[in-house]
C-alpha cells in the first residue's frame, strides 16, 4: 500500500500538498515524524530493535515513525505505539517534549510514562524484532557500542534531561 505524508514548509506549516513515501522531496519541503519514548517507573526507557531488512536493521531506538497524510503528531504517535508494540495509549498519557528540525521533516517528541510488561507487548516483525527495557548506563554503553540508530541518538540528545529523570 503507498503511504502519503502532508508536506510542510520551514516553518512547520501545512502547505496543502501531498508527498509518496519513498521519493525524495523538495528543497524546502518537510515531512514530520514523531518519536515517542517509555519510561517506567524505575526509570527506564524502553527500546526497540529494528529488524534488519530495514534501514539501520538491527539498530536499537525508541518507538516512532513518519505521521502520515490526514494525522496530527499525537495520532500519529498513538497509530506508530500500537502498530510496532501493540500498546494502546490515550492522548493525555503524552507528555510533548519538542519539536526539532531535520534537513527533510520534523520530529515532535513525546514522553510516555508506563509501566509495561515486555511479554504483553506484539512487536510488528516488519519493524521491530526486540525490545529491552535500559537504564542510563545501559543507554550510554549501547551508545558508546554504537547500537543506536544515530539520528534517534542525535534526537535524544535534545531532551536528555526530560527522558531520564536526574
Amino acid at each position: 500500500m503507498i503511504e502519503y505524508w502532508d508536506i510542510y514548509d520551514e516553518s512547520k506549516n501545512k502547505t496543502g500538498q501531498l508527498h509518496q513515501r519513498g521519493l525524495e522531496l523538495e528543497d524546502g519541503q518537510y515531512h514530520l515524524v514523531v518519536a515517542i519514548w517509555i519510561r517506567n517507573k524505575n526509570n527506564e526507557i524502553l527500546l526497540t530493535k529494528r529488524n534488519p531488512r530495514k534501514l539501520w536493521g538491527d539498530y536499537w531506538e525508541c518507538t516512532g515513525g513518519a505521521v502520515i497524510a490526514g494525522e496530527d503528531s499525537i495520532i500519529g504517535a498513538k497509530r506508530e505505539v500500537f502498530e510496532e508494540i501493540g500498546i494502546e495509549i490515550i492522548q493525555e498519557s503524552l507528555k510533548f517534549l519538542g519539536t526539532t528540525m531535520h534537513k527533510t521533516w520534523f520530529t515532535d517528541t513525546y514522553l510516555l510514562e508506563e509501566d509495561i510488561l515486555l511479554s504483553n507487548l506484539k512487536l510488528q516483525s516488519e519493524e521491530v524484532i526486540d525490545v529491552k527495557w535500559v537504564n542510563f548506563d545501559e543507554f550510554n554503553s549501547m551508545c558508546m557500542k554504537d547500537l543506536i540508530v544515530p539520528v534517534v541518538l542525535e534526537q535524544f540528545k535534545h531532551f536528555r534531561n526530560e527522558i531520564f529523570q536526574k
